[in-house]
């Protein structure tokens, strides 16, 4: 039996609406979906594996300069997320008693680069520490051409400068620890206080020779510079049976001194050259460095008494 034209319209009428409703429905899942329902899930991943602790920043007004020491009264805490993994951020799981920082993982380290006030502090910003041999010693040298932006903190190489147009680096990448007028003073150790006299007699005992100073200009991101003076053959004989310097040291200057021709060669003749002097010339730096070593630790004690 046929069935009743107006039975079939409300029947199709309502498969459509019923179609239209369940498409309406879908669009509508989709963008809840999208715009709440997956952003909360998102939310809720991102933080798994996280944990909130107190980092360190540099406080309002302080920025830090590459090579330069970072202490407490720089810096102050402040809550962050990160992943609960992370080894990099310098954490505390607690603020400090009244907002004091004590028992600093970094305390005195030193940074690589630059950085500017609410910079939060990571491990791998800071300066590896120098080892501290057994043999270091604080001394200082008056001899020495000081650039005029040379500051107490700054890096710098020591080179010595021949009227030949050798260009030697002594001593690399050292931290000047004091500076007064034209004294510097520096953490060396045996070996490159042995290595440093005797370019400085090498300087004396040359006329148009010079000692100076070279400064690193990002000293914690750039890598210490490679030696180039090699001693004379007395003094490494002394590195050699010095029992302060320790064995991997004396067999580096050794295997260099073996190998030092192309620098000692023009050293020992410009030496040779100035035979007759030699003697002379080195008495007289000698006894100048001692009269400015003198009046230098006079006036120093006289600024320290106030007149």
């Amino acid at each position: 039996m046929p069935s009743n034209p107006m039975q079939r319209k409300v029947r199709n009428s309502f498969f459509l609406g019923f179609l239209v409703m369940l498409i309406v429905a879908i669009l509508i899942g989709a963008i809840v979906f999208l715009a709440v329902i997956k952003p909360m899930m998102d939310e809720e991943k991102t933080q798994e594996g996280q944990i909130t602790a107190y980092a360190y920043r540099l406080r309002a007004g302080v920025s830090v300069e590459s090579g330069s020491e970072i202490t407490s009264s720089m810096v102050e805490s402040v809550e962050v997320t990160v992943p609960s993994q992370t080894t990099d951020f310098i954490l505390s799981k607690t603020q400090g008693a009244n907002g004091v920082l004590t028992d600093l993982p970094f305390e005195g380290g030193k940074s690589k680069i630059a950085l500017g006030e609410g910079t939060i502090l990571t491990y791998s910003m800071l300066m590896e520490e120098d080892e501290l041999s057994d043999s270091t010693r604080y001394v200082e040298y008056n001899m020495i051409t000081i650039p005029t932006t040379l500051d107490v903190g700054s890096y710098v190489d020591i080179r010595l400068r021949l009227p030949n147009a050798q260009d030697l680096i002594v001593i690399a990448k050292k931290e000047i620890e004091s500076l007064y007028d034209q004294t510097i003073g520096v953490n060396l150790s045996e070996e490159e206080i042995l290595l440093l006299n005797s370019a400085i007699v090498e300087a004396y005992a040359i006329p148009g020779s010079e000692l100076y100073l070279a400064r690193y200009v990002e000293a914690g991101n750039q890598e210490t510079a490679t030696y180039t003076y090699s001693p004379t053959e007395e003094v490494v004989t002394l590195i050699r049976a010095n029992p302060n310097i320790v064995e991997e040291a004396r067999n580096e200057i050794a295997t260099r001194y073996a190998s030092s021709g192309p620098v000692r060669n023009p050293i020992n003749n410009a030496l040779n050259q100035n035979a007759e002097d030699r003697n002379s010339n080195v008495e007289a730096g000698m006894l100048e460095q001692i009269e400015a070593a003198r009046k230098a630790r006079e006036d120093y004690l006289s600024e320290l008494n106030g007149y």
